[in-house]
């Protein structure tokens, strides 16, 4: 048998007119085929090295391709003739890579010149993407430079400078004070004209170079940083939209939409954007918008897994501000804050996310500060953030947007009192990242609708169930967030519920200082026997007020157990032996609740004036009744806060060796599987200050006991 082999090329290859072949290269140039533009413009150069479309061509494709070798395209321009290299186009290009890709020695002179040539280009085509782009980009590393930038007086010591920046005033007039006199120590001057004419300048340009042109992402980005800096969200939102029309498949349009629109108020609709720009997301940074790790303390984070699924679903569902709200609040923000940490300190050209850098990741944990300042001396710049509560100093060491915690130079005065704020310490660095790892969960947009809502619930068995007494009120404002409260019950780790169960609560008859948290509204609400989380939200137009209960799951052990401490202005005996007045069924709360044929009206707030009688409320569960059967009760009040050392002390005064402020004792025999009682501390003569109250049950037959505890305070 013969085999004849026949070599088959594709028929471009032989027959193909250089017009046919330029015409495939820009097809595959607009569609990203960047191996076909490389292979046609190579095949057109190989038969007319002079081709000035082919050469241009090549340009392009190794300034916006996938292999960027700048030194190529250079060349390539070179070899174009000078009147065809006078062109605004390739003029563009050539400042294009000159500035993105150049070296120089003298790198702020070089500046100059290219900005130089940036307006010459613009003066001939305004719209010019590149030179846009170009004279953008040195404008927005000016405005970084100007952005809270303040100067100080000659001789300022930077060591006793930072120490007294503490005493910052408010971010519009910036000004500084000698600790301890409360005079003005330090002035601080700050251009706020140049910096806003600057910042205008670089979004001017920016915004051009970001309609159009093949490096439109890149324009883009920097637009966004510019208008963040300067809280420009109308236009964000307006160039996002085009952004998303033009690029459907990058996340950055839709990511900095959400952001603007977040900063805007409108949580609902940024929740819309984040999600649809998070599919587009590489998997490092979708992490980052989802992972709890970024943002949680190390008091807050040893209560979840730091990896996997349970992680984001039950951390943001407990850090959620409203259940009855379809979206989540807090995740929405910690979102926004990424990407907002990511526009003002990443520098992509640098492989450097924003929340990977020390003042980024502030950003992310804490949010916006209240004031922000940059200075710089001969040995770098430095930038300041202050929290009102906690403050963060960065140094850049060679000005080259690296920012690090800082740290003074040991035995210096900044370095012996810049803690003092916080927990105390001699070295600025090791302090920053003691706050930064240990502070709470900080939240800041959602704050400023939220009022206080005060309560104080107690947990109680019935048998195969439980419920929860849930005493609440709102004692920070006159104006109630709404007339009805929802309640929402769900198993620990659960999916948030859809529906909660709605209760009407009655208005005010006086103003809230003189009818305080001890006229609380009461609701109850029954739960099984496991762990579960309760929620009560009440939400109007202009504010909202929610209490989370985490309920641990029931030891069914056979043993003394005891119910919560409930604290009451008033318990009543009645003649309704087994009713309770407030039950999980209804739909309406009240001042009081009967069980156990008692009237009890609970205080949602743990303060009492002084001289006022303290009613205290208990059951105890788990008992086997009979003739032998004794409970001791023991209550004490003792002077401090509750804290883990408490339990050496009341063991001490349970034990006699020391005496209470205030103590009650007595015995009851058991007559029940179920005790319910209730006794009285009298306060007259207690001085103002804050108490531990506790409560030990003794089991007299076996000596088992169990001790519960509440912090109170009298006033």
């Amino acid at each position: 048998m013969l085999v004849v082999f026949v070599s088959v090329q594709p028929i471009y290859a032989q027959s193909m007119t250089r017009t046919e072949r330029l015409e495939l290269a820009n097809s595959a140039f607009e569609a990203g085929n960047w191996n076909v533009v490389a292979e046609q413009t190579d095949e057109i150069l190989n038969r007319w090295p002079k081709d000035e479309d082919a050469l241009l061509l090549q340009a392009k494709l190794y300034v916006y391709g996938d292999v960027i070798d700048a030194d190529r395209a250079e060349k390539a321009i070179s070899r174009l003739p000078r009147s065809v290299r006078n062109q605004t186009e390739i003029r563009a290009l050539s400042l294009w890579i000159d500035y993105f890709y150049g070296k120089s020695f003298m790198p702020s002179v070089k500046l100059v010149l290219q900005e130089r040539r940036a307006k010459k280009i613009l003066e001939e085509d305004e719209l010019e993407p590149l030179a846009n782009l170009v004279a953008g980009s040195i404008k927005l590393e000016d405005y970084r430079d100007q952005h809270h930038a303040v100067r100080f007086g000659m001789g300022t010591d930077l060591d006793q400078l930072i120490a007294v920046l503490g005493k910052a005033g408010d971010a519009q007039n910036p000004y500084m004070t000698a600790e301890g006199t409360n005079s003005i120590d330090i002035p601080m001057i700050r251009d706020e004209s140049v910096e806003q004419k600057t910042g205008e300048e670089a979004q001017a340009f920016l915004l051009r170079a970001s309609r159009s042109g093949p490096l439109r992402e890149i324009a883009f980005r920097e637009l966004a940083e510019t208008a963040t800096r300067q809280k420009d969200f109308d236009v964000l939102r307006a160039s996002s939209r085009t952004f998303i029309r033009d690029f459907p498949e990058s996340a950055a349009g839709y990511l900095v939409l959400g952001m603007s629109q977040f900063m805007q108020g409108y949580a609902a609709e940024a929740s819309i954007q984040f999600e649809k720009g998070r599919q587009y997301l590489n998997e490092l940074d979708r992490w980052a918008m989802d992972n709890p790790a970024q943002i949680s303390s190390s008091r807050i984070s040893d209560q979840f897994s730091m990896d996997g699924d349970s992680l984001s679903t039950e951390y943001w569902s407990r850090m959620d501000h409203l259940w009855s709200s379809q979206i989540n609040e807090r995740l929405v923000e910690h979102r926004a804050r990424l990407m907002f940490a990511d526009l003002m300190w990443g520098r992509p050209d640098q492989g450097v996310r924003g929340w990977e850098t020390e003042p980024g990741g502030v950003i992310v944990r804490y949010g916006w500060p209240s004031i922000e300042l940059q200075f710089q001396d001969d040995g770098g710049r430095y930038y300041y953030m202050d929290y009102g509560y906690r403050y963060w100093v960065f140094l850049d060491a060679f000005k080259s947007d690296r920012y690090t915690m800082w740290s003074p130079l040991g035995g210096s005065l900044a370095a012996n009192r810049l803690c003092d704020r916080g927990r105390g310490g001699v070295d600025m660095e090791l302090c920053s990242k003691e706050w930064f790892r240990d502070d709470p969960e900080r939240t800041q947009r959602n704050e400023n609708r939220r009022v206080v809502m005060a309560a104080l619930p107690s947990v109680f068995e019935n048998g195969d169930s439980r419920m929860v007494i849930l005493p609440f009120c709102f004692p920070e404002t006159d104006q109630l967030p709404g007339s009805f409260a929802t309640i929402f019950d769900r198993k620990s780790g659960g999916a948030i519920p859809k529906y909660g169960r709605s209760v009407r609560f009655g208005k005010r008859e006086q103003h809230w200082s003189e009818m305080p948290c001890d006229r609380a509204q009461v609701v109850a609400q029954h739960i099984d026997m496991s762990a579960r989380q309760i929620s009560i939200e009440a939400e109007g137009l202009q504010n909202y007020s929610t209490f989370r209960l985490d309920v641990a799951e029931v030891e069914t052990a056979n043993q003394l157990r005891l119910s919560d401490l409930l604290l009451a202005r008033l318990i009543e005996e009645t003649d309704e032996p087994d009713s309770t007045s407030v039950s999980a069924e209804s739909d309406v709360t009240g001042l009081s609740f009967n069980r156990f044929g008692r009237t009890i009206y609970p205080v949602a707030e743990p303060k009492f004036k002084s001289g006022t009688p303290i009613y205290l409320y208990l059951e105890s569960y788990g008992l086997t009744p009979d003739a032998e059967s004794e409970l001791v009760f023991q209550a004490a009040l003792v002077t401090g806060a509750l804290t883990e050392d408490t339990t050496p002390r009341l063991s001490q005064i349970f034990g006699k060796q020391e005496k209470p402020v205030v103590s009650v004792e007595f015995s009851q025999t058991v007559t029940s599987a179920l005790d319910a009682r209730y006794f009285i501390l009298e306060t007259t003569d207690v001085e103002p200050g804050t108490y531990v109250l506790a409560v030990r049950v003794v089991e007299k037959r076996t000596g088992f006991q169990k001790v519960i505890s509440r912090e109170i305070g009298i006033k």
